[in-house]
């Protein structure tokens, strides 16, 4: 299912008179540490990981709700896997202008949520409770709980209220969300078996180049 709102990718920062051009950088926005996986699209990127806590690897100390405080046009792209749902519809908003503030022109975002109208449909009629698993992920089963209001894989650890869900998404709501934080192009994608919605946001018009790399329609 390919929910058309419009698409871009980058186009990487850097001077035609200098004599090497810098590897575009991408805002790794909930990853934690550069140990954890990134899509390959990334692969020779620099990748600087956001967080308000320690971390391996290059990092950007800020609270995401604050990134408008930053200089503007850092990034060539942010990467922000499950963490939208985290903070509450209003502060989402200003996490996501937060990306807009950080991107070069042309620049974009990927963001991954859950995607709440999939969980409801896979559980309407069924006689199943929350804790009924729904797919293996790499992190271990993933039941209709962890999906509705997060889970850090181990519930008892310190860390495990960090990762609690406060607003939820469906491809439609997550567009609207991307739209009001300014983003002009939008590409929603349902990944069905993961219960997850893939959406790629941009700052401006997308190029042929862009859509390429990124597997996405045609304009």
């Amino acid at each position: 299912m390919l929910l058309r709102f419009l698409g871009s990718l980058v186009r990487p920062g850097g001077s035609s008179d200098s004599p090497a051009r810098a590897r575009p950088r991408v805002l790794d926005a909930g990853g934690h540490s550069t140990a954890n996986p990134i899509p390959a699209h990334f692969r020779d990127w620099e990748r600087v990981v956001l967080g308000v806590e320690s971390h391996a690897g290059p990092g950007l100390a800020c609270d995401a709700r604050d990134l408008v405080s930053l200089p503007s046009a850092q990034f060539d792209a942010v990467y922000c896997f499950h963490q939208l749902e985290q903070y509450h519809r209003l502060d989402g908003v200003n996490v996501l202008r937060g990306f807009m503030h950080l991107l070069k022109p042309g620049g974009f975002a990927q963001m991954v949520v859950t995607d709440l109208h999939a969980v409801m449909q896979a559980i309407a009629g069924a006689n199943v409770d929350l804790q009924t698993v729904l797919y293996q992920s790499p992190a271990g089963p993933i039941a209709i709980e962890d999906l509705i209001y997060g889970s850090d894989g181990q519930p008892e650890s310190p860390g495990a209220a960090r990762h609690a869900h406060r607003s939820e998404f469906t491809p439609r709501s997550l567009c609207e969300a991307l739209t009001r934080a300014g983003f002009a192009e939008i590409h929603a994608q349902v990944v069905q078996e993961n219960f997850e919605i893939t959406a790629f946001a941009f700052k401006s018009a997308s190029t042929k180049a862009q859509r390429s790399v990124l597997n996405l329609p045609a304009a």
